[in-house]
């Protein structure tokens, strides 16, 4: 889910490879990409964000036929998409077809463009591409869109490995297996990952800004705290809160709450889990988590968490489609 600057309507890709708009109690299709997009297991249309000015819309999916991520943006005339705009920013082989894609799409203050990728797969023999530098497999990557078709993109100048030999300038933070997903507090800038685990640990962390760029999460090495493989990072940033493979298996990671509606629930940080569909709030202070408590009812089928402009919250499903988080009734 995505909110356009300067645009009511709530914007929602599904899995397919449709991205469809909310206004007004109706539902709009404003792109369909299905002849292009494999959906699937973990594969579809993943992602989506917009340009800080509302003129740009960007979609990460899995091409059909490659099986690859495709990082595309296209052009917005009013509140449509504007036809034959399309043009190619990033493209990553992908080792394996259907599993540890990524996806979720994040625009800071400054424009940036922010993409979340795994590690590739596969899950029983879990590859080293998220600690290698030359692969953007298993990372973070932040880059500055261009309208230039043939050189699409920069790499931000502060980006933390730009200028180091053999490695990707395009990698903003690394050492992760599949994360699903991430956000900033739009208060404080911190960033939030929450990283899906293999067979025993899902793992949230949370970095103040001035920590994230060049972070290393110590996936294979690590699955949340637990060692997996010999050696790793000296500097591996421990996870803020993990939790076991019980009755959960797959974390959904959300958005610190900084809206209005909700006022017992401001700061702390909501997000859930795909097996239970549990919607859950997790409030840190002083760098260690004091509350993690059970919200409201399941929601089945959970995939994933969205933040409108005032800062209100939704979640959404393969069963029950886009759904507000609300007060209780009678508080």
């Amino acid at each position: 889910m995505a909110v356009r600057p300067g645009d009511d309507g709530i914007y929602i890709t599904e899995r397919p490879g449709r991205i469809r708009v909310v206004r007004d109690g109706r539902v709009r299709t404003v792109l369909d990409w299905r002849k292009r997009t494999k959906h699937g297991n973990e594969q579809g249309m993943l992602g989506l964000a917009f340009s800080r000015d509302g003129s740009h819309l960007f979609v990460y999916y899995i091409g059909k036929g490659d099986e690859h991520s495709h990082l595309d943006a296209w052009r917005m005339d009013g509140d449509a998409v504007e036809e034959g705009s399309r043009r190619r920013i990033l493209l990553v082989k992908q080792p394996e077809d259907n599993v540890h894609k990524g996806g979720q799409l994040a625009v800071d203050e400054e424009g940036l463009l922010y993409l979340a990728l795994g590690d590739g797969g596969p899950s029983d023999n879990p590859p080293m591409t998220s600690q290698q530098l030359g692969t953007l497999l298993g990372k973070i990557v932040r880059i500055q869109p261009t309208p230039d078709r043939r050189r699409p993109y920069r790499i931000p100048d502060d980006n933390p490995f730009v200028g180091r030999k053999g490695a990707r300038g395009e990698i903003f933070a690394m050492g992760l297996r599949n994360p699903w997903r991430f956000s900033f507090d739009r208060e404080t800038g911190d960033l939030w990952v929450a990283d899906v685990g293999r067979y025993i640990i899902e793992e949230i962390n949370a970095l103040r800004p001035r920590r994230a760029a060049g972070a290393n999460f110590g996936w294979p090495h690590y699955e949340g705290t637990s060692r997996q493989r010999g050696g790793g990072p000296d500097d591996m940033v421990a996870p803020l809160h993990t939790y076991p493979h019980d009755d959960r298996c797959a974390v959904i990671g959300g958005y610190v709450y900084r809206g209005t509606a909700l006022r017992n629930l401001r700061g702390a940080y909501v997000y859930g889990d795909f097996c239970d569909g549990r919607v859950r709030a997790l409030v840190r202070d002083r760098g260690r988590v004091t509350q993690d408590r059970v919200l409201g009812r399941a929601v089945p089928g959970m995939t994933s968490f969205g933040e409108d402009a005032d800062g209100e919250l939704y979640v959404l499903s393969l069963e029950g489609g886009l759904q507000r988080i609300v007060p209780r009734s009678g508080g």
